[in-house]
């Protein structure tokens, strides 16, 4: 996913992107790359969701992480299905 950000954006504008749901894990990994390059790039934030009612943000990041494509690994495990819910 890729969203232009150096635009016109108004207070809260959001790219989100979400996951099909999985079957429970005792332990997964949730590899991506991400590019975050300027004085004002804001937040990236991913959480996985578990039910209707049950969010956690289990990745963050913010401000100039450099002109470069960085990856980021996140371990996590699930009794019950998840999705990958949102990354904003």
């Amino acid at each position: 996913m890729y969203a232009e950000v150096s635009g016109k954006l108004n207070a809260g504008d959001k790219a989100v992107l979400n996951s099909p749901r999985f079957p429970s894990t005792s332990g997964s990994c949730l590899q991506f790359y991400y590019h975050m390059f300027g004085a004002t790039i804001g937040t990236l934030n991913v959480y996985v969701t578990y039910s209707s009612f049950w969010r956690t943000k289990v990745w963050s990041k913010s401000g100039n992480q450099s002109n470069s494509w960085n990856i980021a690994q996140v371990s996590f495990s699930s009794f019950v299905s998840y999705n990958v819910s949102r990354f904003e």
